[in-house]
């Protein structure tokens, strides 16, 4: 394994694409029977869309065979990946102040689709559309 800081899904792939290289058949729903994983929840760690907990982190060592600097590397990567995920999830916090250089009913936040925050007599207003 790389001695960098590296997240659950850079820990993963990388173990993936070794075996893959010693089988190009190799898939990811064979790589998540053998470490005991729905290829939904394997998914989700290569994603980075969810981080193994203290139960799943001792089934993939068991699972890999890993050996203590493996192990070791496998936790530092959780830490990482924990830590990223908690920055992503910081709120973005509008003060007053920072509203007041947008006009009436002005779009402060746009997203994919036609969700979207504006700005309407002085309240912020989110609109979602499914």
């Amino acid at each position: 394994m790389n001695e960098a800081t590296i997240s659950v899904s850079d820990f993963l792939n990388e173990l993936f694409q070794k075996r893959r290289s010693l089988n190009p058949r190799y898939s990811q729903r064979a790589f998540a029977r053998d470490l005991g994983l729905s290829s939904g929840r394997l998914s989700e760690y290569l994603s980075d869309k969810n981080i193994p907990g203290p139960s799943s982190i001792e089934a993939l060592r068991t699972r890999l065979s890993l050996d203590d600097q493996q192990y070791k590397a496998l936790l530092q990567a959780v830490e990482h990946s924990k830590s990223i995920s908690a920055e992503k999830s910081k709120p973005v916090v509008l003060a007053p102040h920072h509203l007041a250089q947008y006009k009436q009913s002005t779009p402060i936040l746009q997203f994919p689709g036609s969700t979207s925050l504006d700005l309407h007599d002085s309240r912020l207003h989110l609109s979602i559309t499914l």
